[in-house]
């Protein structure tokens, strides 16, 4: 009994295996992870901010799989004193239980979140670091109030 194959694909080329191999074993090592957390008081009033399974619980219980490679952050999205957000967590390697417990201890800031000025930050952050392909991903979690503001001030022209 003879087995019949089915015709080969054109060969592939030794470079092009080699840069998906690299490509693959990139993917699988250090990312870049920044949570972007509305802090902003009607979190609290919408009941979404603290209690198991709320905000602060779900950005705490998420960084539990981040790698001793990877870098992440957690900011929270009411501005500072000189910046659209505050550092809750400092981007770069912190050690998870203490980043854990810095956001849980945040409190929620008597001011607009700055949704949209912090996913532009949150973004220039993450385009900052290593170049090629090394996951990047920015998580935004919010109650959609103060964004929603601004999305009504564009669409009518009042944004800017």
């Amino acid at each position: 009994m003879s087995l019949l194959l089915p015709p080969a694909n054109p060969a592939t080329r030794p470079e092009q295996v080699t840069a998906t191999l690299r490509d693959y074993r990139q993917a699988l090592g250090p990312g870049r992870v920044l949570y972007l957390l509305d802090d902003s008081t009607s979190m609290e009033d919408n009941r979404v901010w603290s209690g198991p399974g709320r905000a602060k619980d779900l950005v705490a219980r998420s960084t539990a799989p981040i790698g001793p490679e990877d870098s992440f952050g957690v900011w929270g999205l009411s501005p500072g004193s000189a910046a659209n957000h505050t550092e809750l967590v400092p981007f770069g390697r912190p050690e998870p239980g203490p980043a854990r417990a810095a956001v849980g201890r945040a409190p929620a800031v008597n001011k607009n979140a700055r949704v949209l000025d912090g996913l532009r930050d949150g973004l220039s952050e993450l385009r900052s670091g290593p170049q090629g392909p090394v996951p990047r991903l920015l998580v935004l979690v919010t109650d959609d109030e103060d964004s929603a503001e601004r999305h009504r001030q564009d669409v009518h022209g009042g944004g800017g």
